[in-house]
């Protein structure tokens, strides 16, 4: 993972987080949970759902406007990643991503 740390937070979030949702790796049961604000703040530090359904609404500004296609359903996911010292989200994706790599 040292490639990792030249690479801005949304970026491995759009790469390498994306291609684990979309390669059905990740299982139902977390699938479900991502969908949840709790969740997603206590893995991945965010203030919002990691993923919605499309056909719910999406506050443009949170999440990417590009849907995931993950196991035959559209989401979108947050946006909201950051790194700077009041709220570095960095830590949480990448210890998630440690787990699933």
């Amino acid at each position: 993972m040292g490639a990792l740390s030249e690479l801005k937070i949304g970026k491995i979030a759009q790469t390498l987080l994306c291609e684990i949702l979309e390669s059905g790796k990740v299982g139902d049961d977390e699938l479900a949970q991502m969908c949840t604000k709790d969740y997603s703040k206590e893995t991945f530090g965010l203030d919002f759902p990691l993923l919605i359904l499309v056909n719910e609404e999406r506050n443009s500004v949170r999440y990417y406007s590009k849907p995931l296609n993950i196991k035959g359903k559209k989401y979108y996911m947050c946006s909201q990643w950051f790194e700077v010292h009041a709220n570095n989200d960095r830590p949480f994706l990448l210890k998630w991503l440690d787990g699933k790599l």
